[in-house]
This record gives C-alpha cells, sequence and structure tokens, in this order.
C-alpha cells in the first residue's frame, strides 16, 4: 500500500522513530531529581537510545502486517539504520 508513496513512507518512519521515545524523554524531564541536572542530556540520550533498541527489537521479529506494508527490505534498511545511529 504505501510501497509507491515513498515521501509518506518517509515521514510514517520519521514519526515513529521521533515519537517512540517522547514518553520516555516527558517522563524523565519531570521526574528526574535536580541532583542530576548536570547529566540530564546524558541520560535524555539514554532513553532515546533504549526506545530505539525496543524498536529495532520489534522489527527484528519481523511483523506479517509490516511486512506486508512496507516490504522485508526497507524494514532491514530501517533495523540497520537505527543500529547505527544509537552506535557511540
Amino acid at each position: 500500500m504505501l510501497k509507491t508513496y515513498k515521501y509518506i513512507l518517509g515521514l510514517v518512519w520519521l514519526v515513529v522513530l521521533f515519537l517512540v521515545p517522547l514518553p520516555f524523554i516527558q517522563t524523565l524531564t519531570t521526574g528526574l531529581p535536580a541532583l542530576y541536572n548536570d547529566q540530564r542530556l546524558a541520560i535524555i540520550w539514554g532513553a532515546v537510545a533504549y526506545a530505539w533498541m525496543l524498536a529495532s527489537i520489534y522489527l527484528s521479529t519481523r511483523p506479517h502486517w509490516l511486512d506486508r506494508l512496507i516490504g522485508l527490505p526497507k524494514m532491514y534498511m530501517i533495523h540497520g539504520i537505527m543500529a547505527l545511529a544509537r552506535w557511540p
């Protein structure tokens, strides 16, 4: 279905990659004690990496609905990009 609309496919992946970590970031910014203010950025980046790892692990299970929607090679590509993006 989305194979012909590459800009929609890219937009969907951008939304997934940026909306998945938002609950983690919101929870950390509101509940982090003042003691850790100097480490706040590192903690937030760690939460983003963790959320991307969760999404990457879910993609590695090869869900059939996503395979039919975008195709296995594109799903592997996103899986690989997320693995490289969270590498320090």
